[in-house]
């Protein structure tokens, strides 16, 4: 990891001594401002208010604001946190406090007041009061395929979905066939009490004793898979056998394929099937380091080839020296998340490997071009000299003064100063989410004046991760 970090802090050219972040004007409320802090982390509100007055021009007093209106939220006037919401705007302290405000209304039932302060949110129990307040209100429009949305999962979801999924439920949009759906999601998601809890709802008895068969398959596959019922051949019953394999492989792969060589003669697996079972049985012997694991996964189709088989056959490609395969394997561009130049670097090794070696002298040749540990790799194996590639960032006033005078941007700033490496990092990261390309570049050269070296580099390697 050192070695990646130097070669992106070599690649950007990160000093800035002719621009300082701006001048230290905040300087004399610095020391009563950490004093007050300190008085309100130790639970004495109201004396640390005394020492922050005067403040409210600091670019940390939003933090007395915060807490003073959290700490009481209550009994907090709507006006108050709505003003303080608009004034700060998607920053970081705004988005806490309109959770926890969004969290109290939903608690209280102030539906109304709900849906004036909702804003998108990741947390479900919110999405899902955000339906609940359009149903008590009457804005009904879409809350139907909404809840649809969030009922289809194979998590438990929180009690505040009880009321939107009630609803659903009573809705000619539920049936077996979307119940159904969300079981098959929950065998996924390992969740046997949920399957279990839906199984109970099915309307069918024949996908109700499908489900009580599934059930007894995830708990018990091999003794299981002698029950009556998979005597049938059907679309149901093949999909409850892929599972209980897929469970016999997690812990024996050998077992597994024993155990698909005989329901192969039982059921005909159709393409899809097939596929699924290759891949699911080829990972397992690859993470059991089973003899077979090359083969199986060679056996893997293209369509059910993605980042694990990829990754996988890499590295037992390699281990195994099996060089034709992976000159085979690597006949197209990556599928899933291997960087691009680690995989042209091994399938030129393969090329080599197996006499192409003017096809692999151009590819080393390519890839000797980059500034890059493959890159470098390349130019050994050629003789090459290394290619540094240095470029400047080089921001403009402008981009630095824009940059620098976002208040998100600022708040770090202050805490880096106070030596609160915490609070800064929570506020930059923050900021951070909304910055385009051009941007986190410009940010990773600003921050170097902070003596925040960390942050730059981290940002710079997460930007350009073709490496890792």
């Amino acid at each position: 990891m050192k070695l990646f970090l130097l070669l992106y802090l070599g690649f950007y050219t990160l000093t800035s001594s002719a621009t300082s972040f701006e001048d230290d004007k905040f300087a004399p409320d610095r020391e009563r401002f950490r004093e007050a802090y300190a008085t309100l982390k130790q639970g004495k509100p109201e004396r640390a208010k005394q020492l922050v007055s005067g403040l409210e021009s600091y670019p940390l007093f939003i933090y007395f604001r915060y807490f003073e209106l959290n700490r009481k939220l209550h009994q907090t006037r709507k006006t108050e946190v709505r003003d303080f919401l608009a004034a700060h705007d998607e920053s970081l302290l705004a988005s806490r406090l309109r959770y926890d405000w969004l969290k109290l209304l939903s608690r209280t039932h102030q539906w109304q007041d709900f849906l004036i302060d909702y804003r998108p949110q990741s947390d479900v129990a919110l999405k899902c009061a955000q339906l609940a307040a359009r149903i008590a209100t009457g804005a009904k429009e879409g809350v139907l395929n909404d809840a649809r949305a969030l009922w289809l999962t194979g998590k438990s979801q929180p009690s505040e979905c009880d009321g939107p999924f009630s609803y659903l439920n009573a809705s000619k949009l539920m049936n077996d066939a979307l119940r159904w759906e969300r079981i098959r999601l929950a065998f996924s998601d390992n969740n046997v009490s949920l399957a279990n809890y839906l199984s109970r709802q099915l309307r069918d008895p024949e996908l109700k004793r499908a489900a009580e068969q599934w059930i007894a398959v995830h708990t018990s596959p091999i003794s299981a898979l002698r029950n009556a019922y998979f005597k049938l051949d059907n679309a149901r019953s093949r999909e409850i056998v892929v599972h209980a394999l897929r469970r016999i492989a997690r812990t024996d792969a050998d077992q597994a394929i024993r155990v698909w060589q005989q329901e192969a003669v039982r059921f005909d697996f159709d393409d899809n099937e097939m596929g699924q079972l290759k891949r699911i049985i080829g990972l397992a012997a690859a993470s059991q380091d089973s003899p077979a694991t090359l083969e199986l996964l060679d056996q893997i189709p293209a369509p059910y080839v993605d980042d694990a088989v990829e990754k996988y056959r890499i590295r037992e490609a390699i281990t195994g020296r099996a060089w034709e395969r992976l000159a085979r394997w690597t006949e197209h561009p990556p599928t899933g998340t291997t960087a691009p130049l680690r995989w042209c670097y091994w399938r030129a090794r393969a090329l080599e490997a197996v006499n192409r070696t003017e096809d692999a002298r151009i590819m080393f040749a390519d890839l000797a071009r980059e500034r890059d540990y493959y890159g470098f790799l390349s130019a050994d194996r050629q003789n090459l000299e290394y290619q540094l590639n240095n470029r400047p960032i080089a921001p403009s006033a402008t981009e630095v003064a824009d940059l620098t005078s976002r208040p998100g941007l600022i708040r770090a700033r202050e805490f880096v100063r106070l030596n609160m490496p915490f609070e800064a990092r929570r506020e930059w990261a923050h900021e951070i989410e909304t910055l385009n390309v051009r941007q986190l570049e410009v940010v990773a050269y600003v921050v170097t004046d902070w003596g925040w070296h960390d942050r730059a580099i981290l940002r710079l390697v997460r930007q350009n991760p073709t490496t890792l």
